[in-house]
């Protein structure tokens, strides 16, 4: 019998059991249904509860869950976050106004017609400049480049 012996370098380090992923999940649901929030049926990483606004008004909160950041959607999203700050460290410097959400730009404003209430929008725009950068990265190291005289993104015989 012939014995050798083999070495390996580790060039990325990945923490944790094959299982991790669901042991984190199964314990952050735990924790999200002891705070009274439901998954969503259309996407489970999408948390709501009924909630009431100070006036009697009635709505839903919402948490939008992507590994471990929190979007929270609520009158009062700090208080949220305190309740699963309590269950787990959360970055003090990570609690704010969100400006960025999977990519996305993330914009508060108040409307002219209506200044007492907040309106969201979100944009693209940073994710589109960064892929378009990618691409251009990519395709300057096999010599190639985009094309800047285009009418349309798509073709005229599309």
């Amino acid at each position: 019998m012939h014995c050798s012996t083999h070495y390996a370098l580790i060039v990325c380090v990945l923490c944790g059991l094959k299982s991790s992923g669901t042991a984190w999940c199964a314990h952050l649901a735990a924790t999200m249904e002891e705070l009274h929030f439901i998954s969503c049926l259309a996407d489970p990483d999408v948390w709501l509860r009924p909630a009431q606004k100070h006036n009697g008004t009635k709505y839903y909160e919402y948490v939008l869950i992507y590994t471990n950041d929190f979007l929270c959607i609520s009158t009062y999203p700090k208080k949220i976050l305190d309740s699963i700050g309590m269950h787990f460290k959360l970055k003090p410097k990570s609690i704010k106004m969100p400006e960025v959400s999977l990519g996305a730009n993330l914009e508060c404003f108040m409307l002219p017609d209506n200044p007492s209430k907040q309106q969201w929008s979100m944009s693209s725009t940073n994710y589109v400049k960064q892929a378009v950068a990618n691409v251009e990265k990519d395709l300057d190291e096999i010599g190639k480049h985009l094309s800047t005289k285009i009418a349309s993104p798509m073709s005229s015989n599309y």
